[in-house]
This record gives C-alpha cells, sequence and structure tokens, in this order.
C-alpha cells in the first residue's frame, strides 16, 4: 500500500472521528436538556434523567469531547506533521475500553446498557484505534 493511500485512509478515518466527537459535544454544550437527551440517546441508546448536576457534568465532558475533536481534526489536516497526537487518541480509547469492562456493572445499573451492547460499543472503538495505528503515516526522513 502505498504512503498516498495511507495518509487518504487516515485522514478519513481521523476527519470522521473529529467530526463526530465535534458535532456531539458542540449539540452537548449549546442545546441544555435537549442536547443532553439526544447525544444520550444517540451514543449511549440510553434515557438520562436530567438533573442540574447530569446537565452539568454533561457539558463538562463534552468539553473534553470538543478538544479530543480538534486533537482529531489537526491529525486528519496535517498526518504527517501530528502523526505522534495518535498515541493520545489510542490511550484515550485504552481508557475507555477499561471504563466499559471493568465498571459495567455500574454501567449497566445506571443506563440498563446490556453486555452486548457494551461489546458492540468497545469492537467499535477499539476498530477506530487500530485503524489509526496501521494507517499512520510513516515518519518523514529528513535528509
Amino acid at each position: 500500500m502505498t504512503q498516498k493511500t495511507r495518509i487518504k485512509i487516515f485522514r478519513g478515518i481521523a476527519g470522521y472521528m473529529a467530526i463526530y466527537h465535534l458535532f456531539f459535544s458542540t449539540i452537548t454544550i449549546f442545546f441544555g436538556e435537549w442536547g443532553m437527551v439526544v447525544t444520550s440517546k444517540i451514543l449511549y441508546r440510553a434515557d438520562v434523567i436530567i438533573t442540574p448536576q447530569t446537565l452539568y457534568l454533561s457539558k463538562f465532558v463534552a468539553a473534553y469531547g470538543i478538544a479530543f475533536g480538534v486533537m482529531m481534526l489537526l491529525l486528519a489536516m496535517q498526518p504527517e506533521r501530528y502523526r505522534k497526537i495518535v498515541w493520545a487518541a489510542v490511550a484515550l480509547v485504552a481508557v475507555r475500553v477499561f471504563e466499559r469492562i471493568f465498571f459495567f456493572d455500574l454501567l449497566n445499573e445506571a443506563f440498563g446498557i446490556t453486555m452486548s451492547s457494551n461489546i458492540v460499543t468497545i469492537a467499535i472503538i477499539s476498530l477506530f484505534a487500530v485503524a489509526l495505528v496501521i494507517f499512520m503515516p510513516k515518519e518523514k526522513i529528513i535528509k
């Protein structure tokens, strides 16, 4: 596979991840209760009980989603320059997988998420992380 093809695939994956995180995080931050309900339903297939505490926490978490989205946008726009940022994305996915496995009981109790649904989510986010590593642009050798 040529470097050009690898970069195209990499940019597509990073670009999708950027748009996804920026979109849902922006909705959560700026569209109040409606934003939280929509993102919870779409991302977790969960009905969330909205309190001022959960609403604030969702905005807090969404701020990190925006930061992650910007990071992925940088990767999509200039993959060779920012290629090492991939490891931050992989670390985030690893933490999310760890949380979904080790805190599954809490996830299930809080939102009624089933283990089969949890495994699907784990597989999808892991696939994105692995694909980013596989298609990561090779480092340019400066002569």
